[in-house]
């Protein structure tokens, strides 16, 4: 996992919202969801 999955994930828990992560880190929400896809054990982090 590299640094960029991390904050977009640390983010993404302060904002609550996909898209405003992705205002704050100057990328698309795109890049955001594939970002957080990707990282492994992610179900583990989220509970719904």
């Amino acid at each position: 996992m590299n640094f960029d999955k991390i904050k977009y994930f640390i983010d993404l828990v302060e904002c609550r919202n996909f898209t405003e992560t992705a205002r704050k880190n100057f990328v698309s929400q795109t890049t955001i969801s594939l970002q957080i896809a990707s990282i492994p054990y992610r179900n583990c982090l989220f509970k719904r």
